[in-house]
């Protein structure tokens, strides 16, 4: 069933389209009905929303598949005693010619536990001629207390023994620090989401860019999804958003 979006959902497209930041993406969200955050996964995108303090995913293509993409995205608590909370994606591309993207996105809250620690990597390793690999992992963490929270934000990208091949991961991780342990509203994880997929779907096909000019790209349109991306959280919660930020190309 289909549900009108909540008011503070209302608050963040018109925040973002005063500021100019993703008001276009906000502006197509709010456009359409949108289904609750305990809707049915989309299975059509790909997405399975979930909720769960782990989660990765895994793009390994083969001669038989030389396309490969794998998408996981889920919400929930941050909890002590649930033992580190970790996102990751990986892409491993072994034969020639072909292509890995693997794409997560993880929000959690913090339910003021007394230490909390979060754990967000993007690997994408290459290893055969004129092959890429694309990795993006996305990790949203919201806490009462920064004191209580360790935070590790990693991107790695290898190519090795292969000429023409393309590795790129990127790795944003984002806290919010202050706010009472609530989930960000359906319309806010929908346009990260959004916004996510836009990166992945750049570094992607930036793979035939020259070499010497993709580290540059990966780096901008990187940096391009972290600002997009804290406007839209800073929106939603009404308060200061830390931003770290991981690019490796491998080179």
């Amino acid at each position: 069933m289909n549900c009108a979006p909540r008011p503070r959902s209302r608050s963040l497209a018109v925040a973002l389209l005063r500021t100019g930041a993703a008001g276009a993406l906000a502006a197509a969200f709010l456009a359409a009905p949108m289904g609750p955050a305990s809707a049915a996964p989309d299975q059509s995108q790909g997405i399975a929303w979930g909720r769960s303090m782990h989660v990765d995913s895994h793009a390994i293509p083969t001669p038989k598949r030389p396309t490969a993409t794998d998408s996981k995205a889920v919400w929930g608590t941050l909890r002590a005693n649930g033992g580190p909370a970790s996102a990751s994606a990986t892409a491993h591309t072994t034969c020639p010619g072909c292509s890995g993207t693997a794409t997560t996105l993880q929000v959690l809250t913090s339910d003021s536990a007394p230490a909390v620690q979060a754990d967000n990597v993007a690997t994408a390793f290459t290893t055969a001629d004129r092959a890429s690999s694309s990795a993006v992992s996305v990790q949203i963490v919201e806490t009462a207390d920064m004191q209580s929270l360790m935070a590790d934000n990693r991107a790695v990208s290898v190519n090795l023994g292969c000429t023409g091949c393309v590795s790129s991961s990127v790795a944003l991780q984002f806290v919010i620090v202050g706010v009472p342990a609530r989930e960000l509203s359906p319309t806010a994880r929908a346009i990260v989401l959004q916004i996510e997929q836009a990166l992945t779907v750049d570094l992607t096909s930036a793979s035939s860019t020259p070499k010497s000019l993709h580290t540059a790209h990966a780096r901008s349109v990187a940096a391009l999804a972290a600002q997009r991306t804290q406007a839209v959280i800073g929106a939603d919660t009404g308060t200061g958003v830390q931003t770290r930020m991981e690019v490796d190309c491998g080179d």
